[in-house]
């Protein structure tokens, strides 16, 4: 499941697991994934799914997606896209998924602290790096 939020999947579906549909492996083919349609253009950018089967779920709030056979390579119009090409939820300039990171925080209390301490440093060396710039 590729929701719009951080709270853990399996409250809601029994058995769900995390998801980013902009990083499909080779054990997703087949599958069928529920996105969030939030999640298609705007928190990521996974507008490749719409070519293949799929059903609106709640109003057109999330879309089932029959994943193809074979998922196909990063980096063409109707792949999956390149990591340059990815984007992360709420456009939080942080590296990988901020879902993810919430979501360990969630699991394991213990991860609270240095969760913050990494994403202190990440901001950090990102507001260095401008003031590099100018």
């Amino acid at each position: 499941m590729d929701e719009y939020g951080f709270s853990k999947p399996e409250i809601y579906v029994p058995k769900a697991q995390f998801w980013n549909c902009q990083e499909p492996t080779a054990s997703d083919a087949g599958q069928w994934a529920v996105v969030s349609a939030g999640m298609i253009e705007d928190g990521h950018n996974c507008l490749w799914l719409l070519q293949y089967p799929h059903q609106p779920l709640a109003g057109g709030s999330m879309y089932a997606f029959h994943l193809p056979a074979s998922i196909p390579a990063q980096g063409s119009p109707d792949r999956p896209p390149t990591p340059a090409a990815q984007r992360n939820f709420g456009g939080v300039p942080l590296q990988g998924d901020v879902r993810l990171v919430f979501l360990n925080t969630i699991r394991d209390a213990e991860q609270l602290q240095p969760t913050w301490d990494r994403m202190q440093a990440q901001f950090q060396a990102m507001a260095e790096a401008r003031k590099k710039k100018q």
